[in-house]
């Protein structure tokens, strides 16, 4: 196995991958997990103030925040969940909360039931070489096993809507 780290550059008007580093699997703990952990430390080394790293959907944002990366972007599951770092109002009965509520940005189906997704913090649309594209945003989030507290790290999460694919 083999992790790559790439910049994103062009030439002739395509766009290609030039190679900052290799990441070889350490023979001692060949795991996927741990190649990915050596992945995310080298490109944190590897990252230069005006520049942000891109992660495909096989990285976790736990294991970017647990990395100290403070800019990054990373493509969820379906499925992502994660909180809002903001304690839900005291119902006046049981234990208070300690969990922000709860966020799924996209709806999903389990065992045949429809599990709605949670409305955005705000959209926004705009039109790009005639194609209307729309994103929804969620705002001040946590993972999903994090307590409420301000010095948490937060993330946000964008669902871009494109009509050309079937799912954002």
């Amino acid at each position: 196995m083999l992790g790559v780290i790439a910049r994103v550059g062009s030439l002739n008007g395509q766009r290609v991958a030039i190679i900052r580093a290799l990441v070889r699997v350490d023979p001692g703990e060949p795991s996927e997990a741990k190649l990915q952990a050596r992945v995310v430390t080298k490109a944190a080394e590897t990252l230069d103030e005006d520049e942000i790293l891109v992660f495909d959907a096989g990285f976790k944002v736990r294991e970017l925040q647990e990395a100290g990366l403070d800019r990054y972007e990373v493509r969820l599951a379906k499925n992502f969940t994660a909180r809002r770092n903001v304690v839900p109002p005291y119902q006046g009965h049981g234990r208070r909360p300690e969990y922000g509520e709860l966020v799924r940005p996209l709806i999903r189906t389990r065992k045949g039931k429809c599990i709605p997704a949670t409305p955005p913090d705000r959209e926004e649309t705009w039109m790009k070489n005639g194609i209307k594209f729309r994103a929804e945003f969620w705002n001040n989030l946590v993972l999903p096993n994090v307590k409420v507290h301000p010095d948490n790290p937060t993330f946000h999460v964008v669902a871009v809507y494109d009509p050309r694919y079937r799912e954002p």
